[in-house]
């Protein structure tokens, strides 16, 4: 009986191969591997053997056979499938490999593009040094080729007349570390080359090296602009040493002849003149100090602009500063009828820190101007603080005078240098270009300011802030000045002082200025004279003379530190005409133990004695004024 095929009966039957033919694709395709493509594999099924009819297309041809010849049909069948599946994914592997070596090839190629276009020279070496490729800069530096004709290793291709970084690099290269210099070798036109190189080991797995690459880039320039730097550098040193000897010879042969003219005159003061003589040497003193500011102005001003001006920060007594600058102007403010006084403040501290002679030197020129532009009225010094606890505090002294006044249009630039209120004071009162430049460096070297308020035609008033800071309380009190040691009669009187002084002129000066003080004075007229009048007879103090020949004052202080042994070390101070910078340290360093510039004066003279003689019992005497808190000493 032939079987009888139908939608029904056909349906059941295609359901039941559907689900075998399912498990047979399931089974081979796993056992095949491909798991992942069952779910292809199974939408074929779908798509061919149980279509929307549900019974249709494929399963017509798969059902008519036999079952021999249908699962014979049916292996064909599914491993066709598989191949066209797995030969799929192989071409989609390729397709990725084709594209990521495509990718690959094209960095290769603007790697390749990079390095043969860097104007850098860069190379790779075999393991032993040989290189094996080079780019086109490598062989425009240094000439090599990679044709066999050049046989060098890169040690010596690299630092040919350098035994030493050959070394270096050959080690580096046994032993596949990095290396790093600056080298010279030889261009193809055999001309030097400064180089920085820079060698690194490539390695395998097991850290044996494979390769290096070198990176050379050419600093040839750089290394010229250095060494040209280097000479002009050395030239404007010996520029600036040629004019710092100037500035310090010119101040020298200067104030050689100016302590002898000045010194002179003061004797000469002191002598029974008649009215007519004593104006003319008066006007002589006058011009002579006049000149003597002006080179002080000139030297501190190229000290301050070349930086080599310092100040100190040491314990002072403030009054003392405030009464030796009202001593010093009191004659010049007495001969114009001017009433110079001075005011201290009540909450002025006794000592303060700071540097004496700077403070100094800039009232004496704020109050010198005062009184040189002040007809009639007066000219008042005054300090005053705030805030003096131990944290320190702002001191502000001030000048204040009744003289012509400054127009305000002015005053921006009355602080700089050579500029002067109105040119027509020149020729009035004389010039005043560089003081005021010079009182603005200081007041800010000390990390203060100073400024002004004035009115034309009613006067002026400078003034100065400065960081006010205390001494600690384990610092040694101040050195004894004119306000702590009073002179009196007599204080001086007996004293046995040598002047060490190759300057006839300034022999003079000094002896007489000391002999009207009371002091017995001798005379040594070089270093080797001096020690033999120490060691005939004992001395209290000694004045040296720098600059002397055959043998100067420094080595004569060490000469005489090294004779003392245990005995008390006799005072010796310098009365020099050099006045640069550096110059009262080596004094210092010889073994002095003070320091006085030429031209000096009579009340510099007796207060470096007070300083540096001991005190004794003297005659019955009156103190010097001073100034106490709070109060006003008048002129």
């Amino acid at each position: 009986m032939q079987a009888t095929r139908g939608k029904g009966g056909g349906a059941s039957t295609a359901t039941g191969w559907r689900g075998g033919l399912r498990a047979a694709v399931a089974v081979v395709a796993t056992a095949l591997g491909f798991g992942a493509v069952y779910w292809l594999l199974d939408a074929v099924v779908d798509a061919y053997v149980y279509n929307n009819d549900g019974y249709e297309t494929l399963s017509e041809s798969l059902f008519t056979p036999t079952p021999v010849e249908f699962w014979m049909r049916l292996s064909v069948f599914t491993i066709l499938l598989l191949y066209g599946a797995y030969g799929r994914i192989l071409s989609g592997r390729r397709v990725q490999a084709e594209v990521a070596r495509q990718e690959v090839g094209e960095q290769l190629r603007l790697h390749a593009v990079a390095l043969c276009a860097a104007a850098n020279a860069i190379g790779i070496t075999d393991a032993t040094g040989t290189p094996v490729w080079v780019n086109p800069a490598f062989t425009a530096l240094l000439g090599y080729r990679l044709d066999g004709s050049d046989a060098r290793k890169l040690p010596l291709l690299l630092a040919p007349e350098e035994p030493r970084l050959r070394a270096e690099m050959a080690d580096a290269i046994a032993t596949a570390t990095g290396w790093r210099g600056q080298v010279v070798s030889r261009g193809p036109d055999n001309h030097p080359i400064h180089q920085e190189t820079v060698l690194t080991p490539v390695v395998d797995g097991a850290g044996a090296a494979t390769h290096f690459v070198v990176l050379v880039q050419d600093v040839t320039r750089r290394v010229e602009d250095e060494r040209l730097l280097r000479q002009l550098k050395e030239k404007a040193e010996a520029a600036n040493r040629a004019k710092s000897e100037f500035l310090a010879n010119m101040s020298h042969e200067i104030r050689t002849p100016m302590n002898g003219v000045i010194g002179m005159t003061d004797l000469l003061l002191g002598t029974d003149l008649d009215p007519e003589q004593r104006e003319y040497a008066a006007s002589v003193e006058q011009s002579g100090q006049h000149l003597l500011a002006v080179i002080n102005d000139i030297l501190d001003f190229s000290k301050i602009e070349a930086r080599r001006m310092t100040v100190e920060a040491i314990p002072i007594d403030l009054r003392d500063v405030l009464y030796h600058v009202h001593r010093m102007l009191l004659p010049s403010a007495t001969s114009k009828g001017i009433d110079l006084s001075l005011h201290l403040g009540e909450e002025v501290p006794p000592r303060v820190v700071g540097d004496p002679a700077r403070l100094r030197q800039i009232l004496l020129n704020l109050a010198g101007n005062a009184i040189k532009f002040t007809a009639e009225g007066h000219v008042l010094i005054g300090a005053a603080c705030s805030a003096t606890g131990a944290g320190g505090g702002l001191l502000r002294l001030w000048v204040e005078d009744t003289g012509i006044g400054i127009p305000a249009a002015a005053i921006a630039t009355l602080f700089d240098p050579f500029t002067q209120a109105d040119t027509s004071t020149t020729r009035c009162y004389g010039p005043t270009g560089l003081g005021l430049a010079i009182c603005r460096l200081l007041a800010e070297l000390m990390g203060g300011q100073i400024g002004v308020t004035s009115e034309v035609g009613r006067g002026s008033t400078f003034w100065i802030t400065l960081p006010l800071h205390l001494p600690a309380a384990a610092d040694r009190p101040v050195a004894g000045g004119a306000a702590e040691r009073p002179a009196r009669d007599g204080w001086f009187a007996g004293r046995q002082v040598l002047v060490v002084e190759d300057n006839r002129i300034n022999q003079r000066v000094a002896q007489r200025l000391l002999e009207r003080l009371g002091c017995g004075v001798r005379v040594a007229s070089g270093g080797a004279e001096a020690l033999t009048l120490l060691g005939l007879q004992p001395f209290e103090i000694v004045f040296m003379d720098c600059q002397m020949p055959e043998m100067d004052g420094y080595e004569v202080t060490r000469r005489i530190r090294q004779g003392e042994g245990d005995r008390p070390a006799i005072p010796i101070l310098a009365m020099t005409a050099n006045a640069m910078e550096g110059d009262r340290a080596r004094c210092l360093a010889a073994g002095m133990d003070d320091y006085l510039t030429k031209p000096v004066d009579k009340e510099a003279v007796a207060d470096a004695l007070r300083r540096w003689l001991p005190e004794r019992a003297l005659a019955g005497g009156e103190p010097a004024a001073a100034v106490a808190p709070g109060g006003t000493l008048a002129g």
